[in-house]
């Protein structure tokens, strides 16, 4: 959704006479005031005429009331979705009915428009006419359905997530742009497979370092292997080191630490 309306608006900003840049630019800030509005809620667009719709939410709700049934079957004897019957039932429990919500939605993706526009030059009372016409032609082909918008921040984290990615295309190794972003190495290679899976392309080679303990432990060992036959009692005592070094590991329940190759 939150491409389709940044195309939408870039050339509506276009025909308007906004160069392509100063379009996406406006059309970008536009999209994501309106994700800090409505983000992570969900927006039905009706079919039928609002009269129409106002009708058919009460006579569905008064069959819900009668048949005392569960939301599933609800939504299954009257042939619409879930989520739609859960709306339904919800609004006619708080008293505000869909229309009333979804015009809501609308409202605030209209003023929204209107704002944009008046950023461009556009006086207010043309901008408020225009941005009611883009919004019901933007929304048209949506009728019948539930349309999400996400939060700004999940989709901040996917431009992030598609930013390291054309990093790591371009040769970037992946300890680099963790550092970059302040994550884990562990949290990248999870974004690059993602898309590596996505597109088919090989995914970097993933390794395990070993934990401090378990170095010194290896280290100690090995050094014990020279005394085996010329100082008994200096080879028990470092085997013993060795033991104690893998009870504190235990203890502090040390786990070997991921490490991302990439394949660059």
């Amino acid at each position: 959704m939150f491409g389709y309306l940044l195309s939408e608006a870039s050339s509506l900003l276009i025909r308007q006479g906004e160069s392509q840049a100063e379009a996406e630019k406006q059309a970008k800030t536009f999209v994501m005031r309106i994700l800090e509005r409505i983000g992570g809620g969900q927006l039905y667009i009706p079919k039928e005429t609002t009269k129409k719709a106002a009708a058919k939410q009460v006579e569905l709700h008064a069959k819900f009331n009668k048949a005392c049934g569960s939301v599933a079957d609800f939504a299954r004897n009257n042939g619409i979705s879930s989520v739609w019957a859960y709306h339904i039932l919800k609004a006619a429990k708080y008293g505000t009915g869909l229309k009333n919500s979804s015009n809501q939605f609308l409202s605030d993706i209209t003023i929204e428009a209107a704002r944009m526009l008046v950023a461009t030059g556009i006086p207010i009372n043309e901008a408020a006419a225009m941005a009611a016409d883009f919004v019901s032609v933007s929304f048209g082909k949506y009728r019948g359905l539930t349309l999400y918008f996400p939060t700004v921040q999940h989709y901040q984290a996917r431009e992030r997530a598609s930013d390291i990615w054309k990093q790591y295309q371009a040769g970037h190794k992946v300890d680099e742009i963790a550092a970059r972003y302040g994550l884990t190495c562990q949290a990248v290679y999870l974004i690059v497979r993602e898309r590596c899976q996505e597109t088919g392309d090989k995914t970097p080679g993933i390794t395990r370092k070993k934990h401090p303990l378990t170095l010194a432990r290896y280290t100690i060992l090995k050094i014990a292997e020279d005394y085996r036959t010329g100082n008994q009692q200096a080879f028990d005592a470092l085997n013993k080191i060795a033991e104690q070094l893998e009870s504190v590991k235990q203890l502090i329940g040390g786990k070997e630490k991921t490490d991302v190759a990439p394949t660059h």
